[in-house]
């Protein structure tokens, strides 16, 4: 076997990543054409002055990237990858293989088109696992290449070139239904009740003002449509979704219009990770997603998919199949918080009541209208009773259990996050306490995971003193 195997992106990446920086360059130029033009007319020297401007820069940008591009070199060796530039300002990265937690394929619309794969690395570092360690663009052949290469001498196993891939026979796949189904649950109130409030202000406009102009058209569907865009996105997002285990991995792979491939170690996923919307919890449907580095370190995503939304059953069924090593995490049952942490919100009732009575006799004192005096008394009447329904929906919620194997934390309110985790995975454990809670042998803290920085922190819900020394048990 070759002990050392060099690559270098693609030459497609000039383009690609020098995309953005065109659409914003032309829009500037756009935008100074426009406001060269007057009564009389722009002049001819203007356009020629403003094209020139814009295509000396376009030159120069390109060139810079295509210099960067001939100078960068990605080089597989035993047990270390190389990243290599050597421009005036020479950069070398060396990452060890056996520290490599995910290697990972995607492909935008363009690299659809023009046969690129889009290759992401990560590794088992705190440091940077917030982002990725190499990104590299290879025709598709060679990014399959250069994945099960680094997977293998990761290992230090054979390169195996077949049989890796998702077959055609996939253990579990995702239906048109199915992926609708979890569109549907994925909705969020918060994103119902903007859809409603931009709906209801193009109605009242309407009303108001008439048929707006061109300008003011395209920008309120251009608002319709940004609002709109992350509820329709989970419809499609996930089209195409397959999975399989193979060996120590899972395969999972997914998209329509951005496709991407995950080759995940499972002995580097440090968790799993059960969400519900409130539409989900009233149905009993359930998405897991995975705690690990690697799949939320992008920062157009927001969580880290594994399967879609089920019913619990189900999910059981296919967590025996994906992944034996959180068999039985399902069946653990949470200890629900002690009825005593409503005290610890005294305090701050007392302080509320008391800046509400100071509110409204400063109305008073005034001699402000009637209707002022009841609007602050109705406010924050709403806003008491919303925070005592908020506060006792995460009563009912919120559960910690410290089980034989696994960590089990239950957080939420209306909706609901349940994450199993086993204690070798870990970093550490703080707990903290006030004067009540000291009093009543409760604590809460928090717990830290290897993985990006909106999975590496968890909340522990108040817990007894005593769970708390047999969590501090498990981890030694």
């Amino acid at each position: 076997m070759e002990n050392n195997i060099k690559f270098r992106n693609h030459p497609s990446i000039i383009l690609e990543t020098s995309l953005r920086t065109v659409i914003a360059i032309l829009a500037v130029f756009v935008f100074n054409l426009n406001s060269e033009i007057g009564e009389e007319g722009i002049q001819s020297g203007d356009i020629v002055f403003l094209v020139g401007v814009f295509g000396g820069v376009l030159v120069f940008m390109l060139g810079y990237q295509t210099y960067l591009w001939a100078k960068t070199y990605i080089t597989i060796e035993e047990n270390t990858l190389i990243v290599e530039r050597n421009t005036l300002n020479k950069k070398r990265n060396t990452i060890g293989l056996k520290t490599v937690s995910n290697v990972n394929l995607e492909q935008n619309l363009l690299e659809m088109i023009l046969g690129t794969c889009k290759v992401k690395l990560d590794t088992n570092s705190l440091s940077t696992a917030d982002q990725t360690d190499v990104n590299i663009v290879l025709k598709k052949a060679e990014a399959e290449k250069f994945r099960m290469l680094v997977l293998a001498r990761a290992e230090g196993q054979p390169v195996q070139m077949t049989g890796e891939d998702l077959s055609e026979d996939e253990l579990l796949h995702g239906s048109i239904s199915d992926l609708m189904l979890h569109g549907l649950f994925s909705i969020r109130i918060f994103n119902i009740i903007q859809i409603v409030g931009v709906l209801l202000f193009c109605i009242l406009f309407y009303q108001d003002e008439g048929m707006p102009s061109l300008e003011v058209l395209i920008a309120l569907f251009t608002f319709l449509g940004l609002t709109l865009w992350p509820t329709v996105k989970e419809f499609i997002k996930y089209l195409n979704f397959r999975i399989e285990r193979k060996k120590d991995k899972v395969y999972l792979s997914y998209g329509l219009f951005k496709k991407v491939a995950y080759s995940v170690p499972v002995d580097k996923i440090n968790g799993i990770k059960l969400t519900q919307t409130l539409i989900a919890r009233m149905a009993k449907r359930y998405m897991v997603e995975i705690v690990n580095v690697g799949m939320d370190d992008d920062e157009n995503e927001t969580n880290t998919f594994f399967l879609p939304y089920s019913k619990l059953e189900t999910i059981q069924n296919q967590l025996q199949q994906l992944l034996p090593e959180f068999d039985g995490v399902l069946e653990i049952k949470e200890e629900k918080q002690p009825v005593s942490i409503w005290l610890l919100s005294l305090p701050w009732l007392v302080l509320y009541l008391g800046i509400t009575g100071v509110a409204y006799l400063l109305v008073e004192a005034y001699t402000f209208g009637a209707s002022i005096k009841y609007g602050v008394l109705v406010a924050s009447a709403v806003i008491l009773i919303w925070r005592g329904i908020n506060n006792l929906a995460r009563f009912l919620t919120r559960g910690i259990k410290v089980d034989e194997k696994f960590l089990k934390i239950v957080d939420g309110g209306f909706a609901k996050k349940i994450l199993f985790v086993k204690y070798d995975k870990i970093q550490y454990v703080t707990g903290r306490q006030c004067v009540i809670a000291k009093h009543f042998g409760i604590q809460k803290g928090t717990i830290s995971l290897l993985a990006s920085l909106k999975n590496r922190i968890h909340e522990l819900p108040y817990f007894k003193e005593n769970d708390m020394e047999q969590l501090k048990k498990k981890l030694i």
